[in-house]
């Protein structure tokens, strides 16, 4: 008895540890599912099965029906015609009829609904008799024959909904026993549920305080040792993991206090170190700062010279209220790039600043350049970088479209996604390869070629004003266009939000 029972103990050795545990739950409760969805397909088939059943017993009934009236038809033609082709159809509607009569008889598993249908067969049967005895006679005595083929179908027929009744009793009959067998499938299923319901909550039970009571000496261990008491007792239950674990934890609180001055020493030097990275840190703002500064102030002048060649000509051809309009423009475009060339403007700004900017190029391009501006109403009024929209403009002006003789066009589209200003600035121009926008970019321009310049200048101020990525993209083929799309988060954490927005 002993040896079994040591056996037995050996045996159950494997449950202490916490995987084999939550396999043993896991299995039990998958048992007990598929036990419970078996039993209900069973019955779903059972009574899928009797309703199939039934269903067939009134479709063999409603063909009999159907083949005995085809099969006078044609018998009634062959009557008049002596066409081989009807009496061809009557012999197959009649076989067909006496199929269907014996289909019936061989399902019904009642003695009375047998014999309901055999005296449908046997009236078939005289129907048969009487119309081969028509067929060997030649129909000699026509009218006898006839009207005795007619008189057999019109009783067959009149007992029709006498055997649709039958069938419909048969379907009450079975209909009863299915609710009888689906209420002792639910019966069945909520105990299974409840069985499943009250092991899940016996098993979590004693798996939870099998764990915790073990984690809750872990606990009072930790907190004594961040009281400098470093002598913890041995942590006994909580299955083989949670052995190795504290065992693990009482080694390394024997281990811990011969290692608590060097511990003391690294940290005093982390904290030098934590204090030289702070200044390498503040180094590095000023750095970029500087950089920055840098960069808000590599303008092209070449637009300040164009411009005033286009009022210089426009002064000479006219002196009209054009010429002041335009002059005007210029000084406000002018005005504004002086004044925030190293300093943080806002949206509104630079918004007034493009209306001033394409008031002067489309007086300079005439028909030949369209420009489009699309500015949705009531957007925040965001910080950024000055000088951001126009070199875009400018960009696509010089590099895209200047070679076109006609119907070039500049669209500016300034719209609010989420918590995301989105400017978009597309021109139907020379497009850019896919080498030259990969460059433009990753910052890895050749001075030799000046295209590009201005948005790596844009691409720069708008990554260090943020101080994140995904706030400039370019999207172009070569021949296909361009659209640049720069997008202004109205919050500092946005990260994850340009990442759900195309650039």
């Amino acid at each position: 008895m002993n040896a079994i029972v040591h056996k037995l103990k050996s045996r159950l050795k494997i449950f202490d540890s916490i995987k084999n545990k939550l396999i043993l739950y896991v299995t039990i409760v998958f048992i007990l599912v598929i036990g419970s969805i078996l039993l209900a397909n069973i019955n779903f088939k059972t009574f899928f099965g009797e309703y199939n059943s039934l269903y067939n017993k009134y479709n063999a009934l409603n063909s009999f029906y159907s083949n005995i009236n085809e099969s006078t038809e044609h018998i009634k033609s062959y009557y008049y015609n002596k066409d081989k082709e009807d009496l061809d159809k009557y012999l197959v509607n009649i076989s067909i009829a006496s199929r269907k009569i014996k289909y019936l008889q061989s399902t019904s598993v009642d003695e009375d609904t047998r014999w309901e249908y055999k005296k449908l067969s046997n009236m078939l049967d005289t129907y048969k008799e009487k119309i081969d005895l028509a067929l060997e006679d030649s129909f000699s005595n026509n009218i006898v024959h006839y009207e005795t083929i007619v008189n057999i179908n019109e009783l067959i027929n009149r007992t029709m909904i006498k055997y649709y009744n039958v069938i419909i009793d048969e379907m009450n009959a079975s209909g009863e026993t299915l609710q009888a067998n689906w209420q002792t499938q639910r019966y069945t299923t909520s105990i299974i549920i409840l069985i499943i319901i009250i092991f899940c909550i016996v098993f979590s039970i004693l798996f939870i305080r099998g764990i915790n009571k073990p984690i809750g000496q872990l606990v009072r261990g930790v907190k004594k040792i961040l009281r400098g008491n470093y002598n913890i007792p041995k942590i006994k239950g909580g299955g083989e993991e949670i052995q190795i674990l504290a065992n693990a934890f009482n080694k390394m609180a024997s281990s811990l206090g011969y290692y608590v001055r060097e511990m003391q020493e690294k940290a005093k030097l982390q904290g030098r170190l934590l204090e030289q990275e702070n200044d390498n840190l503040k180094m590095q703002h000023i750095i970029r700062e500087t950089e920055l500064r840098a960069l808000q102030s590599q303008m092209n002048p070449h637009f300040l010279f164009n411009t005033l060649s286009i009022i210089s000509k426009m002064a000479y051809i006219e002196s009209a209220p054009k010429t002041c309009e335009l002059m005007e423009a210029t000084t406000e475009l002018l005005r504004y790039n002086i004044d925030k060339s190293s300093k943080v403007s806002n949206l509104n700004s630079e918004i007034q600043c493009l209306k001033n900017y394409l008031y002067i190029q489309r007086k300079r391009f005439g028909e030949r350049i369209k420009f489009e501006l699309d500015c949705e109403k009531n957007l925040p009024n965001v910080k950024m970088p000055a000088l951001i929209i126009q070199p875009i403009v400018e960009n696509a002006i010089v590099h895209g479209v200047d070679n076109m003789v006609s119907d070039g066009l500049i669209s500016i589209n300034i719209f609010m996604v989420k918590d995301v200003i989105c400017i978009s600035v597309e021109d139907n121009g020379i497009g850019i390869d896919s080498e030259k926008i990969d460059s433009i970019l990753s910052f890895e321009k050749d001075d030799e070629d000046s295209s590009g310049i201005g948005v790596i200048n844009v691409k720069k101020r708008l990554e260090m004003f943020f101080g994140m990525k995904k706030v400039f993209n370019i999207e172009s083929s070569s021949g296909c266009g361009t659209v640049v799309t720069i997008n202004l988060p109205l919050t500092a954490n946005s990260e994850e939000l340009l990442s759900c927005i195309r650039l």
